[in-house]
């Protein structure tokens, strides 16, 4: 892995950090962890395109896929770096 993605992942993990420390954002998981499971979350669509989805059709990555699709990553984001429930 290059220096530069280093960094990058370096100030990521730490940007989450400062959210949690000023209460943005749940501080229940691990930074590396919150950030590895949202990249996942960005990627997983891109792994599946058109094979998992019942609305795909034959444009899986159509303007309103993609947009259906960040929505429900957004969707999912916001429930895991959400206030813890109870």
């Amino acid at each position: 892995m290059s220096s530069s993605v280093i960094v990058t992942v370096a100030a990521a993990n730490a940007a989450v950090a400062r959210a949690q420390q000023q209460a943005r954002i749940s501080a229940d998981l691990h930074p590396a962890d919150l950030l590895a499971l949202v990249l996942a979350l960005c990627q997983a669509w891109f792994t599946v395109a058109g094979g998992m989805s019942p609305h795909s059709g034959s444009e899986p990555w159509s303007t309103r896929q993609l947009a259906q699709h960040r929505a429900a990553v957004v969707h999912a984001v916001q429930r895991i770096t959400g206030p813890t429930p109870g």
